[in-house]
């Protein structure tokens, strides 16, 4: 084989594994990202992690395997562009602010917006 080939194949083992291990943890994350966006919403970032740790701890109880990398913005489907396009539209790139852009977009709920600096209506209007 041709070291292109050779590089291609080694690329796409890792793929797989990749895609294996998410198979392995897909009803542990769900439950993890619909329990972020179902209740964790209106708190700020250290109850938020505070309640996955508690959750993940749940879930290792139970023997369910989970992705120890919570990553809402991926776990959602959404790309990492997606929060860059936020931050031209001037949504601050606070990781908490990023979080609560994904459950305003993603949640079923009707948010309610606390925005005494207005930094969400001026991003919202963009």
């Amino acid at each position: 084989m041709t070291p292109v080939l050779l590089r291609e194949k080694s690329r796409m083992e890792a793929d797989f594994a990749l895609y294996k291990m998410s198979l392995e943890t897909l009803l542990a994350d769900c439950c993890l990202y619909s329990g972020f966006l179902t209740y964790l919403g209106p708190h700020d970032q250290q109850f938020r992690q505070d309640n996955i740790q508690h959750w993940k701890e749940v879930l290792h109880r139970a023997g369910l395997k989970f992705n120890f990398q919570i990553d809402l913005m991926s776990g959602l489907g959404q790309d990492k562009f997606k929060a860059l396009q936020w931050q031209v539209n001037q949504l601050p790139p606070e990781p908490h602010l990023i979080d609560n852009a994904l459950i305003l977009f993603e949640s079923q709920k009707v948010p309610v917006l606390i925005d005494p600096h207005k930094q969400a209506r001026t991003w919202l209007e963009k």
